[in-house]
Parts: structure tokens; sequence; C-alpha cells
């Protein structure tokens, strides 16, 4: 302001040229005949007097931006170029303490005209940067609302880069928005890169939320390829389980472990002993499957029920389809047993039977599957079909495998289990009237069976079967 008023009052040649008084003017045109003359120059008193103001201004504004800088460089290292942008006066006054308060009413207006400078001056002198607003850390709102530049300068303020909000810190919450400007920030200030938050690491974080170019930069910056879940789970697993192709190769070829096995700790029993080729094949994902076997993974190997991948293209998960015919495909296509048995006896085709996996079921078929084997208790597929429309949903699926079943297998609508049930009265007892699968099975018990049933066939030496007695059913009725 001084500046400005010095520089009114000056004239071109660096001298004075105040205004004349009106009486002197009247002076002047009255004896002049050849035009105006100049009026008499200012006092040097004046003349004096306005060069050292000025020379004053440019003292004061060369003086002070040092002296704070001075104050603040034993407190902070930073660019103050930022805060000295502006006026003197405002930069003096914010060195006054700074509440919560007023943090945040520059925050909010930080996108304004002048915002940056002024919460960078708040920042600059002092104010408590890891300070909690209504809406969490200023760091993590920042975040949040993708505010770079506002969280690149609270982080060169010294705001805590592993601080956390309702148990997420403020990495992960920069790999949920897929903020990978902000990740490098807080990676670059000194975030722990294996701090867990919601039981993941940020690298597991990343591969589990799909961001392939965060998890490349984390490992590029060393986060742990073994680090675990709450059930055991690695990076490795998550990017089989999502199909992440390319993070399954560069994991690979840093060293993880693809025969590492899963705990099933915290619940999750259901992936104990799960192996990367079992997570994705619960995936469905064929070109990630591919990979793991180019590798040397196993396609039969084992979890803790005795399940190989096999059984995983039938199981559904976190929203998965349950019948991942291509995987179950190229699993058979490498070496996969399609008879394999789990821990209760169960073979693939009992499951893709439960789950109502049509395809995968067709599939086994076609490749020669056992289609009477037994469980320990002695269910059929059959069985299986009727305790998958109890436990989920009786939908037509179910009817179509059964039909399928009945008639391609021997003598399944007659297979008892070890409690003496067959698969009819398991459904009559267990299915409403109202139910179409039961009314599909009840319509086959209901036929009478054709006049050869349960005798060798001529020439054959076979027992009549199922689809013997099937071809007398008007299957439109």
């Amino acid at each position: 302001m001084l500046e400005r008023v010095v520089e009114k009052i000056r004239g071109g040649d660096g001298v004075s040229s105040v205004v004349v008084p009106s009486h002197a003017a009247s002076r002047e045109t009255a004896g002049g005949s050849g035009g105006t003359e100049k009026g008499p120059g200012p006092p040097p008193k004046a003349v004096s007097a306005l060069k050292e103001l000025g020379e004053f201004g440019g003292t004061l504004r060369g003086k002070v931006h040092p002296l704070l800088d001075q104050i603040l460089s034993e407190y902070y290292r930073m660019d103050l170029s930022a805060v000295f942008r502006t006026p003197v006066r405002s930069v003096i006054r914010s060195f006054r303490p700074v509440g919560i308060d007023l943090l945040s009413e520059a925050y909010r207006r930080f996108e304004e005209k002048g915002g940056y400078e002024n919460f960078a001056r708040l920042l600059y002198v002092g104010a408590k940067v890891d300070c909690r607003t209504t809406d969490g850390p200023l760091l993590v709102r920042a975040i949040r609302e993708r505010r770079f530049e506002a969280a690149r300068l609270l982080v060169s303020a010294g705001a805590n880069v592993n601080i956390v909000q309702g148990g997420k810190n403020a990495l992960a919450f920069a790999i949920s928005k897929n903020n990978l400007e902000a990740v490098k920030l807080l990676v670059e200030a000194g975030a722990n890169l294996e701090k867990k938050c919601e039981n993941m690491t940020a690298l597991t974080r990343a591969v589990d939320e799909q961001r392939a170019k965060t998890a490349k930069y984390l490992v590029s910056a060393g986060a742990d390829l073994s680090a675990e879940d709450a059930s055991g789970q690695r990076p490795l697993d998550y990017a089989a389980f999502w199909g992440l192709s390319d993070l399954l190769e560069l994991f690979l070829s840093k060293g993880a472990d693809m025969n590492a096995e899963c705990s099933g700790a915290a619940g999750q029993i259901w992936v104990k002993g799960f192996r990367a080729v079992h997570h994705a094949a619960v995936g469905g994902h064929r070109k990630a499957m591919e990979v793991l076997l180019d590798h040397g993974a196993d396609p039969n190997t084992a979890d803790s029920r005795g399940r190989t991948p096999l059984f995983c293209t039938v199981i559904p998960s976190r929203g998965t389809n349950s019948d991942n015919v291509a995987v179950a495909e190229c699993l058979l296509s490498r070496g996969a047993d399609a008879n394999v048995r789990d821990r209760q006896g169960c073979s693939v085709l009992h499951l893709a039977a439960y789950y109502g996996a049509v395809r995968v079921l067709r599939l086994l078929m076609e490749r020669g599957t056992d289609i009477n084997a037994r469980d320990r208790e002695g269910n059929s597929v059959l069985h299986k079909v009727c305790r998958g429309a109890v436990d989920f949903r009786d939908d037509p699926a179910r009817v179509d495998i059964a039909r399928l079943l009945i008639q391609r297998g021997t003598g399944l609508t007659l297979a008892r289990n070890e409690g003496g049930e067959t698969a009819v009265a398991f459904a009559e007892n267990m299915l409403p009237r109202s139910s179409q699968f039961r009314i599909f099975l009840s319509k086959i018990v209901l036929q009478p069976p054709p006049e050869n049933f349960g005798q060798f066939g001529e020439g054959e030496g076979e027992e009549g079967s199922d689809s013997d007695f099937l071809s007398v059913i008007d299957w439109d009725e």
C-alpha cells in the first residue's frame, strides 16, 4: 500500500508533481498569454521524505519475509514462496494462533480465488495439521475429496501420513479413490506400506479393489508380497481370484509363492488350504488359471477338505458365477482328475448338481465322469440336486439337471442313501407341494414301470434302468 501511495505522488522524473493550488492557477491564467506555465515544484523536504518512504517500503518487504522465513525454518522445512506472494500485512497477521474452525474454513474455501495461498499461510505458521474436523482429519478429507494440492500442502506441513479414520488410514483412502498421485505422495512421505487396515495391507487392498497401476507401484516401492489378510490370503490369491493376469505375472516374477496355503482363519474356513489355483477357479478366470498352470501349478492340488481346483469351478463366492465351464475345460485339458473325491466322498459332479452348475455338469458327463457315484452317506448325484433345491432356490434349472441325470443314469430314482431315503422321498419330505422340482420327481414315481423293468434286457445283460422307465413318461405334461 505504501509503495502505491508513493508512486501515485511521484512524477516521471522522480520529482513530485503536486497539484498547484487554485489561486496560483488563477494568476497563471490572468497573466499568461502563451499557454499554461508549470507551477512551482514541491519543497525539497517533501521530495526527500517521499524518496525515503519509497525506499522504506522496499526495505520493509525485503526484511519482513526473510525474518519470517528464519522463524519458520526453525520448525519446518518448506518452500514459503506461496506464502510470500501475498501482502506483507496478511502474512504478519497469519502468525496469530490458528484454531480448528479457522483452518477448516480455509480448507473449505481452498478452491476459491486466493484460497490456496490463505490455506498455505495458516499451515506454514503453525496450524495443527492433524486436527480432526467434524468430517475427519484434514489430510483424509483432502484425499477423499481428491484435493491433491491441499493434501500436498498438509503433508509438506508435517501432517501424519499414517493417520486413521474409521479403521482406514490415509493410504487406504487414496487406494480406494484410485488416486495414484496421492498414493505416491503418501508413500514418498513415509507412509507405512505394511500397516493393516480392515485386515489388509496397502498392496492387498489395491489388488482386491483391482487398482492394477497402484499395485504395480506399491510393489516397486517394496510392498510385501507375502503379507496375509485375516484369513491367510495373499496379494497373489486376490490377483488370481479377480483374474488380474498381468499382476500374477509380476508377482510371480518377484518371487510370490503360488503354492502358499490359506490358513482359513477369521471364520473363513472355506478357504483353508486354498492355493492360488483354487482362487482362480472360484473367480472363473481361464487366463489367470493358464498363467498359474504355465508356471507349474498342480491342477490336482487339494485344499483341507480334499477339494481340487475342479471342485472350485462350481463353488460361488462374492457374487461370482458357480458354473465356470471355461476354467473346468482348462483344468481337464491340463490333467485334472474328473472323478476325484473330497473328504466327504463327494465327486465334482455331486457339487455341480448341488450348486446347479448345469454347464460344468454336462461337461463332466461328456468326459465320462461316474454318474452313479455315492458320497460317504450314500447320497447319489440326484440326492444332491434335491438338497440344493432345499438349501438354495427351487428354480427350473434344477428340474433340467434332474431330467438330464435321470435320462443318463442307472437307477438314480431308486437309489437309497444310508438313511434308506430315495431322492424322491427326500424331496417329498423337504420341499413344499407347490415346488416344481418336487412335482417333477413325483410324476416319475407315479408312472407305471415298463414290463421289463428290473429284468435283463434282451441280449444286453443289463437291468432295466431309469432311462427305460423314463421313456414311457410324457415329459410335456
